[in-house]
Order: C-alpha cells, then structure tokens, then sequence
C-alpha cells in the first residue's frame, strides 16, 4: 500500500491549530506541535510501509470517506477546531469541524492513527 497522494490534519483550539501533520512531496511526514509557551516543533517523519497499511485499513473500517464536509456547532465561539484532508488513487475525504465531530470512538481511532504514523509524538487532545 502506497502513502496517499494528499494527506493534512490539523486539530486545536482558538486561535491557532497547535498540531498539524502533513504529506510532503518527498513521502515524509512534517509534523508540527505549536506549544503554549511559545516555539514550534517540527519533525520530518518517515513512515514505513506497514504504518500506511494500518492507517489506510483504520481510515476504512472508520468509514471516513464518508465523513461530512462539515461539522460545526454555531452555538460555540471558540473551541476546538479540526480539518483533515486525505486523498488516495480510489477514495478521498475532506472534512472539518469546529466542536463538533464524527462519532467520537471513530474520532478517535483517526487521532490514535495519526498519533501512530507520526512515531507516537503528541497529536491532539485526548
């Protein structure tokens, strides 16, 4: 199983998405943790090929590809906020919301999945 051809994911609350994990042109992973006290880290993360399987067979049995494009709750100003963007040869999802989500145990099997593929660094609020 290849790596998708387009992959993005960030979560945070306002004003800023302090994670985000994206595809880079050359197959790695760019990780970035805005921390609270200020700075950034960022990590290049080469994920093998047996993390893709996993993710890519997670990413199914969660049928994100039929997420709905949008998830919000007006009602809330500030929050937390999410946007996720993955696009293989055969299926692909674009989806976003601002507190508010997919089933939460599908939710959160996505962030356990990311959390995985970017070699078990901090990535999101669970």
């Amino acid at each position: 199983m290849t790596p998708p051809k387009v992959f993005k994911i960030s979560i945070g609350d306002s004003p800023g998405l302090p994670y985000e994990v994206e595809l880079q042109k050359d197959g790695t992973l760019q990780y970035t943790n805005k921390l609270w006290r200020g700075g950034e880290v960022h990590r290049g993360i080469e994920v093998t090929e047996d993390s893709w399987i996993t993710f890519r067979k997670i990413l199914d049995e969660i049928d994100v590809w039929s997420w709905k494009k949008v998830y919000d709750d007006t009602r809330i100003l500030d929050g937390t906020q999410w946007e996720l963007s993955i696009q293989y040869i055969d299926a692909s999802v674009a989806s976003y919301g601002s507190n508010r989500y997919p089933p939460k145990q599908d939710f959160d099997r996505l962030l356990d999945a990311v959390t995985h593929l970017v070699g078990g660094l901090e990535f999101g609020f669970q």
